[in-house]
């Protein structure tokens, strides 16, 4: 479905587009489309071909990731008028992880060659997703800490037990 006049001005007003040209964000509003899914809907899989962005409109959407051995589980959450994902941007041909929704969602899909080309070309724009970078990294950078901070913890609390017996 194409987009309304007023998803159009919600989507003009986000971060993720305000540096761009009137007459870019046209091509790029002009090959965006929205959808609806229901809960527990894939949105893509880890492997596929990295072709879209996504900015959800409404809902809730689980990105999840497993190493071969399932000892390793990666899981975060996007939220509404969040764009994802932004990992693999400008490098990327596949994404890195699965995404799946876990309630009903509304989400735009963005062409991400074209994105990323009006981007690229914009200093200002490219500011922007840079610093969105910058906070989703020390975001995982703090969650990463308080793992390793609380499996030390654990650790150390078994090696007293240990040691006791």
């Amino acid at each position: 479905m194409l987009i309304s006049k007023n998803d159009y001005q919600m989507l003009r007003n986000l971060e993720d587009f305000q540096y761009l040209s009137i007459d870019r964000f046209d091509q790029l509003m002009a090959a965006t489309r929205l959808r609806k899914a229901p809960k527990n809907h894939i949105l893509f899989f880890k492997g596929d071909n990295r072709d879209k962005l996504f900015l959800l409109k409404s809902g809730y959407v689980k990105l999840e990731d497993t190493d071969s051995s399932g000892s390793f589980l990666y899981t975060d959450y996007v939220k509404h008028n969040t764009m994802f994902p932004y990992g693999g941007m400008f490098l990327e041909k596949i994404y890195d992880f699965s995404a799946r929704a876990i309630t009903d969602i509304e989400y735009f899909y963005i062409p991400v060659d074209l994105y990323e080309s009006f981007v690229a070309t914009n200093s200002a724009q490219i500011k922007i997703l840079c610093q969105k970078l910058s906070r989703l990294l020390r975001l995982h950078e703090i969650r990463l800490r308080n793992v390793v901070t609380s499996r030390h913890k654990n650790i150390q609390r078994n090696l007293l037990c240990v040691c006791r017996v």
